[in-house]
């Protein structure tokens, strides 16, 4: 079994559930204390690396819009030049100087401290971020957006289907939460019970969510050109976790604990 695609799976619904569920009134005593003042500080360091982030991708943008300004301006003399029949090598080219690779240098490493990683340390680009990464126009960034989003309803759509035992994966996590389970455990549980054969086939859970991943990079693939794909691949994104405002399977154990604690 790929543990790495099965974590993925599994941090793709336990991280945002755990973001709904550790910080809202639900009668069950999950966090002592110190660990609720510990998480008030968590979420103000996040708040700050946030807005940091935002001010880096706003410094990379004006950085890439001057470097194409930069390169109409050299190339424009060159058109002059060849027009007026000046002598070949007129309008050299001109590397970028020093200090300018290095700026570049300093903040790609900037922008990969940013990010933020799930534990496989694979990114959990906002759309936003991954639009600027591979340098997406308009329509292509809608069309990917619409993709991850197929993909977390297909996600939701395997978890729900009921086990050998009558009861979903999500339906089993959402239990694990509401008996006061940490993250880390409760993780740990949805990761093994994705190993389980899903009824009626010869598939695992997670062999499925395998193949849910690998046909979202051939659409992406299709999508995107090559340069663009490229860079994806690099980018080491978890393809079930980029943030696009959508989370269906977050608001499914959030429906299903807020139903519990009506009762």
């Amino acid at each position: 079994m790929n543990q790495m695609v099965l974590g993925v799976s599994g941090l793709a619904l336990a991280v945002s559930v755990y973001a709904l569920f550790g910080r809202e009134e639900t009668g069950v005593p999950v966090r002592a204390a110190p660990a609720v003042h510990a998480d008030g500080r968590l979420d103000q360091i996040e708040a700050r690396l946030d807005a940091l982030s935002d001010e880096v991708m706003a410094i990379s943008r004006a950085l890439k819009a001057g470097s194409r300004m930069a390169d109409s301006a050299d190339r424009e003399p060159q058109r002059r030049s060849a027009g007026s029949g000046n002598q070949p090598g007129y309008a050299q080219n001109r590397s970028a100087p020093p200090a300018a690779d290095q700026l570049d240098s300093r903040l790609a490493a900037l922008e990969n401290k940013l990010r933020q990683r799930n534990p496989f340390g694979q990114w959990m680009a906002t759309s936003e971020e991954l639009t600027s990464t591979l340098g997406l126009n308009s329509e292509q960034s809608v069309q990917a957006e619409a993709l991850f989003n197929e993909v977390k309803d297909e996600t939701l759509e395997l978890l729900s289907i009921a086990n050998e035992e009558g009861s979903s994966p999500l339906d089993e996590m959402a239990e694990d939460f509401r008996q006061g389970m940490e993250f880390k455990p409760a993780l740990d549980r949805l990761v093994k019970r994705m190993e389980a054969t899903i009824p009626g086939t010869n598939e695992t859970y997670g062999q499925r969510m395998q193949g849910i991943e690998r046909s979202l990079f051939e659409r992406l693939e299709g999508a995107l050109d090559d340069s663009q794909f490229e860079r994806l691949k690099k980018a080491n994104i978890a393809p079930t976790m980029i943030q696009t405002g959508y989370d269906p399977v977050g608001e499914y154990i959030r429906r299903s604990l807020e139903a519990d604690a009506k009762r």
